[in-house]
């Protein structure tokens, strides 16, 4: 904006220009030959304006509703509510303050995404800066995961603890055996003194390459475990799990393969 007299003139490339009286610097300008307008300051639009072709800002933008294509900026740019139909690429930092959607109008989280994610670099989740334990790593997590179902994994490697949490009791009839195994370690004990399992199979089958751990919680509540269909016992010995005795058992396809016990 500019308050004062003005002198208006034109010449060789200019049909229209605006100066400050005197010999002031140029408030406006329309370069015939490159058919550019230039504003020198601040400039104040009431009501529509309608842009075709290129339009540079080297200070700042303030805009309510703008519908703009083909948006560069060298420098910082806040923006307010902007919406996008076509292709948006940012070759600098990103501040977001809200949240972002991708895939919903209304994210609950810092990110939200609905529909698939395909990432074709390394992903770190923790603080901006950690450490690897290797230089190759995938995904890296600084903290727990948690999942309600499976994880797959082509390789893992392991730098520190795994701990794997027990679940509550699970009380085993001798009608139903075990007829759930969704936690790798799963604490047991019978329903009544001496539970001889006679369901068949006696553990529901898992997946390949799935293993279980059972550990006996109850000294009388004893539950008993053959060899029989879907449970491979190491040279065909049954086994009693009470207090403190442990099961290890791997799923090969077809039958829960015994790896190792330990009578306590």
């Amino acid at each position: 904006s500019y308050t004062g007299a003005v002198t208006i003139a034109t010449d060789s490339v200019r049909a229209f220009n605006v100066k400050k009286a005197g010999a002031g610097a140029d408030v406006l300008s329309i370069n015939t030959v490159s058919s550019e307008v230039t504003i020198t300051g601040s400039m104040t639009v009431t009501g529509d304006a309608t842009i075709v072709g290129n339009a540079q800002v080297t200070q700042a933008l303030t805009a309510g509703s703008a519908t703009v294509t083909g948006l560069q900026t060298s420098g910082s740019a806040v923006v307010t509510g902007l919406q996008t139909a076509g292709s948006m690429s940012v070759s600098g930092n990103t501040t977001l303050t809200g949240n972002v959607g991708i895939g919903t109008t209304a994210p609950r989280a810092k990110m939200e995404v609905t529909g698939g994610v395909t990432i074709t670099d390394d992903v770190t989740i923790g603080p901006a800066l950690m450490t690897y334990a290797s230089n190759n790593a995938d995904l890296f997590v600084k903290g727990a995961i948690e999942t309600d179902s499976s994880i797959y994994s082509a390789g893992a490697v392991v730098a520190g603890t795994v701990a794997l949490t027990p679940s509550t009791v699970f009380t085993v009839t001798a009608a139903d055996g075990i007829n759930v195994v969704n936690r790798t370690f799963m604490q047991i004990k019978g329903d009544s003194l001496l539970v001889d399992i006679v369901s068949d199979p006696q553990i529901v089958p898992g997946i390949a390459g799935q293993v279980l751990y059972l550990q006996g919680v109850d000294s009388t509540k004893v539950v008993k475990f053959e060899t029989g269909t879907g449970l491979s016992l190491s040279g065909g010995v049954a086994f009693s799990l009470g207090a403190g005795d442990m099961l290890s058992l791997m799923f090969d396809g077809s039958s829960w393969v015994e790896t190792s016990r330990a009578d306590n």
